[in-house]
């Protein structure tokens, strides 16, 4: 966690000396980052999931209910709450 508190440190020094078209590539460079790191946890969680598993989603909707996998699509999956409805949720947001 230090390491990571030192480069954000280190991050945002270079950040505050950036004029700004180097600042929008740079969010751009992130940017990419993020969606990288997304499609990585949700093909992990995707690699776990098969209809009728009991699984757990983070989203204030649906926090502390415990959901039910009915089918596995490419980047989403069809969960119900159990005894309730059922939602399209993406696959990053699923902990199984």
């Amino acid at each position: 966690m230090k390491d990571n508190n030192k480069m954000l440190e280190q991050l945002t020094r270079l950040a505050l000396g950036m004029d700004l078209d180097t600042l929008k590539v740079a969010r751009d460079i992130i940017g990419n980052c993020i969606d990288g790191k997304r499609k990585e946890v949700g093909m992990v969680v995707k690699s776990k999931l098969f209809p009728g598993l009991i699984v757990k989603v983070n989203h204030h909707k649906l926090a502390g209910k415990e959901c039910e996998v009915v089918e596995v699509k490419r980047s989403k999956a069809i969960i119900r709450v159990v005894g309730g409805s059922k939602y399209d949720v993406p696959l990053s947001l699923i902990v199984a």
